[in-house]
């Protein structure tokens, strides 16, 4: 191993925290954003309050709402692990609130691309925002 292989030790990899890796467990891997990680971990110990605003951002990072119904099983697999399903967790207030039917998500979504491409770069991805007016 590299001699500063022990730098991870302070790293938080959701992957090495369930023991899987990609030779065995490729299938298993997380597919969440990382802010979904931080929201679980943080969430178990301090209250965190998700605004409804906030749910579709938060669906669109990393592709999230994709990865949803493309891996269910997995998802909900790291779900439990993450505390989705308990009352009162902020990812629970994210993945399983009332608001939101498969239907209502795609609508949400829907209009969600239509404001983040209000502040697209021209021509781009719609992953690449404009953060600054041109001169």
């Amino acid at each position: 191993m590299p001699e500063n292989w022990g730098n991870f030790n302070n790293c938080i990899q959701p992957n090495n925290m369930r023991n899987y890796d990609c030779c065995h467990d490729f299938r298993l891997k997380y597919p969440l954003a990382t802010i979904h990680l931080l929201m679980g971990i943080i969430g178990s110990q301090v209250q965190i309050e998700v605004p409804e605003t906030a749910i579709c951002p938060l669906l669109f990072t990393d592709g999230t709402y994709q990865v949803l119904f493309k891996y269910p099983e997995n998802v909900l697999n790291w779900f439990h692990y993450l505390g989705a399903d308990r009352e009162g967790s902020p990812l629970n207030t994210l993945f399983e609130n009332e608001t939101y039917s498969a239907f209502a998500l795609m609508q949400a979504m829907d209009k969600f691309f239509g404001q983040r491409d209000e502040i697209t770069v021209q021509r781009e991805r719609g992953d690449r925002l404009r953060l600054s007016n041109p001169d």
